[in-house]
């Protein structure tokens, strides 16, 4: 049977210290999502439930909205959200 070197317990060491410094960094090193950008691109406006598997989302993305139905089983639907009045009105507004 080998006897196990010095070096060996040394290099095992060396090797779990540095993935408990990575995911320690992982874990708290990173800087939150809102402070990375300034801009949020992505918003949930509102949402409600619609049945006891079914929910519709009314979500804000660059300023333009869309509704989305999200059923448990079965295709999710988007549709983008005009508001009553054309861009031309609200211009002028």
């Amino acid at each position: 049977m080998t006897d196990i070197q010095p070096y060996q317990i040394v290099v095992v060491l060396a090797f779990l210290a540095v993935l408990f410094a990575v995911q320690i960094f992982l874990k708290y090193g990173r800087m939150p999502q809102n402070q990375m950008r300034s801009v949020d691109r992505l918003r949930l406006v509102q949402q409600i439930s619609i049945g006891q598997k079914e929910r519709l989302l009314l979500v804000s993305v660059d300023n333009e909205e869309f509704l989305i139905t999200c059923p448990k089983h079965g295709q999710l639907s988007v549709v983008p959200v005009h508001s009553g009045r054309s861009e031309a009105e609200a211009q002028h507004a």
